[in-house]
Parts: structure tokens; sequence; C-alpha cells
């Protein structure tokens, strides 16, 4: 009779301990499982980025790169392409010269409003050229005939274009302003007992403290190409974009001034949509001087550097990113309505909507 209360009790605990090995299962089952959202959000933005690069290979897309936060988080390149193939930039190239101007500035050897007549003595007496100052090249408001991008004049050619407007009157898109900057920068280093071309001051300067390699840059008359002439690839012109995105810094080195590089980004009475060499996010002027809206996704902080074939690269201050893409355009005979149905907002609507 006392093995009865005995046995008893050891059921009572065997089920008492199922029933609660049951009810931690059940909680374990249950509980999600950890670290959902941060993956979730990195393939949403992979999506993203997969689907803007879908779109730009369909309209004759070649590369594309997205940067955040210093680093690589997406490429894509059609079957056949090398993305380590340097592409024309096109007018892309316009972009280093604000950072030549920058160091310029830096090193004394000019001020952005200062007259080109200072360097130039030729127009000294001209009553209109004597008035156009540096910035004015740069924001292409000097009223020099810009010339036609097909055909880069040498720096010599370029300091006896004529006028087309008074300085300061009017937004005039072309390449011979940045001939002329060339012109002036190479005399001031000149001056300045610096030997080399306004290229190799860059170079020493910017684009190897960066490492950023460039393929060739096409030269005229044995000077280089200051409005179109770089040969860079994706990967490569992203660096410069970084430097541009940390505000003239690279790896705890201030490479460029950060308040003057705000100056590059200023656009002008004008066209308030150009600044020093970059494209704006802001209501003005296209290329050809007809109106141009900004892009609806991004903010105004945007800026851009564009070439011809679509070859662009966007610094998204905001979301912290650098995104280039660029198309087929590989030499300097390729036709600049090699566009096909690329659309710059389109493809940055796709890289953006959704967003944090």
């Amino acid at each position: 009779m006392k093995t009865v209360p005995m046995n008893l009790k050891r059921v009572t605990e065997l089920i008492l301990s199922v029933l609660l090995l049951g009810t931690i299962l059940n909680a374990c089952v249950r509980q999600p499982p950890p670290a959902i959202a941060a993956p979730t959000q990195i393939n949403a933005a992979q999506n993203r980025y997969r689907r803007a690069a879908q779109y730009s290979e369909a309209n004759n897309g070649r590369a594309m790169v997205v940067v955040r936060s210093g680093q690589v988080v997406f490429e894509s390149y059609p079957p056949g392409a090398n993305p380590e193939q340097g592409r024309f930039l096109a007018s892309g190239t316009k972009s280093f010269s604000c950072a030549i101007a920058l160091l310029g500035v830096q090193d004394g050897l000019l001020a952005l409003d200062e007259p080109v007549a200072n360097t130039i003595p030729g127009w000294r007496l001209h009553p209109q050229k004597s008035q156009i100052t540096i910035r004015q090249l740069l924001n292409l408001t000097s009223g020099i005939q810009p010339g036609e991008n097909r055909s880069i004049p040498t720096y010599a050619e370029a300091i006896r274009a004529p006028l087309t407007a008074r300085p300061g009157d009017r937004f005039q898109y072309g390449p011979v302003p940045f001939q002329i900057f060339g012109e002036v920068m190479r005399r001031k280093l000149e001056a300045r007992g610096m030997a080399g071309s306004p290229l190799e001051y860059l170079d020493s300067r910017v684009l190897q403290p960066i490492g950023l390699r460039v393929d060739r840059w096409r030269h005229q008359n044995g000077q280089p190409n200051l409005p179109s002439g770089a040969v860079i690839s994706a990967r490569e012109w992203a660096k410069y974009g970084v430097l541009l995105l940390n505000r003239g810094q690279w790896q705890g080195q201030q490479l460029l001034d950060s308040r003057l590089l705000d100056q590059c980004f200023q656009g002008s009475s004008r066209n308030p949509a150009y600044g020093l060499t970059f494209w704006l996010n802001r209501p003005g002027l296209s290329h050809n001087g007809l109106p141009t809206e900004p892009i609806r996704t991004a903010s105004d902080s945007m800026v851009m550097a564009i070439g011809a074939g679509n070859q662009v690269m966007f610094v998204l201050p905001e979301q912290n990113l650098v995104v280039v893409r660029l198309g087929r355009l590989n030499d300097e005979t390729s036709p600049e309505t090699e566009t096909g149905g690329f659309d710059r907002e389109e493809f940055l609507n796709l890289i953006l909507a959704g967003a944090n």
C-alpha cells in the first residue's frame, strides 16, 4: 500500500516535466529568428541597385558602381565588359578642373574672383575680356564663345576665342573656357617654378593620394584636354566622388579645403543648376540653355558630373552614396547621341525609391 503514493508522485512529476518542456519548446518555436531587420534592409538596397543596373544595361550601360560610406557595395557589368577598362568620361572630365582650381587657391597661386587678365596679358587692354574672372570661366558665364565639344581647341587657340556675350550675362556651355583655364594654370605653375601641366599638378596633389588610376588622358598640342580628355574606369572615378562626399578628406588627410569645396557646389545667378564644373540638383538651365528641373527623388544637396553618352557620377550626401554609371562611350569619335533611352531621373529613382 505504501508503494502506490510513491508511484503516483513519480508519475505526477513526469507529467509536469513534460508539460514544462513543451511550454519551453513552444516558446522557442514562436520566437522570431534574430537579426532579420539588417539583412532585409541590405537585400532591399541590393534589389534596388540590381533593378537600376538592369535598366542601365538595357540602355547601353557598360558599368555601374555604388559606394556607400566609403565601401563598394554594388558593381554591375554586362557580359564581356571589363571592370578595369577605362572609358571616356567626355564632359564628366570637367569636374576635375574644380579640384585644380581649389588647389591653386590653397597654394596661393590664384583667387577665384581674380581677373584672368592678371595671367593673360593680351586680355588686359580688351574692354570686356579684361573683366572676366576665373570663377566665370569655371561656371561658364565668361561670355567667351564656348565652342563645340567635338572640336577642342589648344590652349593657345582658346585664349584667342571671341566673346559672344558680356562677362556674367549668359550661361554658355562648351569646352573653350576650360582650355583657357588650363592655360591660366600652366602659366601660374610656371611662374611659381612648379614645372608640369595642370594634369600633373592634379595627379600629384589629388589623384595619387586617393589612388585614382587614369588609363589615359587625351592632349591637345601637348597640353591636357581639361573639358573632355579623361579615360577612367567606373571604379576609379568613384574614388573622386568619395573625396567629394567626404568634403575633401581622404583617410584623415584634408586634400581639398572643405569651405572652398562648397563654392564648387554653388550655382550662378545665370544658372543656379551649374556650379564650378558640377551640375546641381536645382531648377536652372541644361547644357543647351533650356530650362531644367531637379530630380525629385534626390535632395538639392546632390551634385553630378555628367558627360556625353550619360557618363555620370552622382554624389548624394544625405544617403552617403556615390553612384557611377558609364555608357558605351569608349573613344573620341563615339557619337554624343549614344544614349539610347537612358534617363538619369528614372535611373536614380530605381536606386533611391523606398530608401531611408
